[in-house]
């Protein structure tokens, strides 16, 4: 099509005249691409679906690795989690149930692209439509000149354009409306529904095979993790007294006297070591018969008191309690043990430091340190405060 064919086909459209474009048509056709925006939020939401069961297969993976069969419950579940939502790089696809959402976008996008099509095609309806009263017009202005051949030539492009029109228009006019028929008054929703289907034929079969594996299993009775982690540090403190108590009895024979390990006992069960007290009178008794009674009792432990400070004069030295992972560059790496000179304390619980055993400096948190005496990064004795 040169310019002057389109100029004049722009032209027909700003000034209007000749045959308009049926209303039936424009109807239907107004109907079938405001589908388009359903079908495009359908395939988003299957995309980030299978975005999610391409995460849970590798963590599924993942876990069943890190287990190496010390729970073989466990491991079994997260089997057959990773071989339904496992993503196979091999084969560009996903494993399993998973499988059936792929196959369903896809078929989304091709009925994408068929509605792009049609609107095309629309658009190339509605230039033969123009070119029609374009042709029509120009043959009016040969007839008054009297332009026979003219007319004759005109005449035999404007029947091929009728032509071509009339089959666009019968082609548009029989898919708009099997769209139409076919989205059965739910517009866009409607002519995805066997997509639809297959997704929750997917849901479906990744929930059945995932309950064949776990109906095998009894569900656990641990409700509150934060119950049986109390439980656990009781345990911890119980076997702390139970093993002076075994000191004491060992012991009941002497009367605070002085072995040659350095060891002094006394009647009231306390035993020291190295000058270094270890009593239980303050620590909790452990009711075996009462559970929920020693969690109480575990909650109520009064706070215990602040670190003593350093001696004066000398510099600050803290030993890692707990290894740090840096969250961020200025931060200082901690492995249990280290020895870290302090630079400065901040209120906000952070502290400026140097690591002795990593030679770095940095911040890191004083919870995770204890205070130790004067220069013991060189050998000296340590004190027993704790950050």
């Amino acid at each position: 099509m040169n310019f002057g064919t389109k100029f004049s086909l722009l032209k027909q459209r700003v000034i209007g005249g000749g045959d308009q474009e049926p209303e039936e048509l424009k109807v239907v056709r107004r109907k079938v691409q405001s589908f388009i925006p359903d079908l495009k939020k359908v395939r988003k939401a299957f995309n980030t679906w299978l975005e999610g069961a391409k995460a849970l297969g590798n963590a599924s993976e993942q876990m069943s690795s890190a287990l190496q069969g010390s729970d073989v419950e466990l491991q079994n579940i997260a089997d057959t989690v990773a071989k339904e939502l496992k993503f196979d790089s091999k084969h560009n696809d996903y494993a399993g149930a998973a499988s059936l959402c792929t196959s369903a976008i896809l078929s989304i996008n091709k009925k994408i692209k068929l509605l792009d099509a049609l609107k095309a095609k629309g658009d190339e309806l509605e230039n033969w439509r123009l070119q029609k009263n374009r042709l029509k017009r120009k043959m009016q202005e040969y007839e008054k000149k009297g332009d026979a051949e003219g007319v004759r030539k005109l005449d035999s492009e404007l029947q091929t354009a009728r032509s071509n029109y009339s089959s666009l228009y019968n082609e548009l006019m029989a898919k708009y409306g099997y769209l139409i028929q076919m989205s059965d008054g739910k517009d866009g929703i409607g002519i995805v529904q066997t997509e639809l289907i297959a997704f929750k034929h997917s849901q479906l079969l990744f929930f059945k095979n995932c309950a064949k594996t776990c109906q095998q299993y009894e569900v656990t009775t641990i409700s509150s993790l934060e119950d049986e982690w109390l439980k656990f540090e009781m345990k911890l403190e119980q076997k702390v007294i139970e093993r002076g108590q075994k000191a004491n009895l060992r012991h009941q024979s002497s009367s605070a006297q002085v072995n040659d390990s350095g060891m002094i006992t006394s009647e009231n069960n306390a035993v020291i070591a190295g000058g270094v007290r270890a009593s239980t009178e303050h620590l909790p008794t452990v009711n075996e018969d009462s559970p929920g009674a020693n969690l109480e009792v575990l909650k109520e432990r009064p706070v215990p008191p602040p670190p003593a400070p350093n001696k004066p004069g000398g510099s600050v030295v803290v030993r890692a309690l707990y290894d740090y992972a840096p969250q961020s560059p200025d931060e200082l790496t901690l492995t249990y043990d280290d020895l870290i000179t302090v630079v400065e304390k901040n209120e906000d619980g952070w502290w400026l430091g140097n690591n002795q055993t990593s030679g770095q400096s940095g911040l890191f948190p004083g919870n995770y340190c204890e205070l130790v005496g004067e220069n013991e990064g060189e050998g000296s004795s340590a004190d027993d405060g704790t950050c």
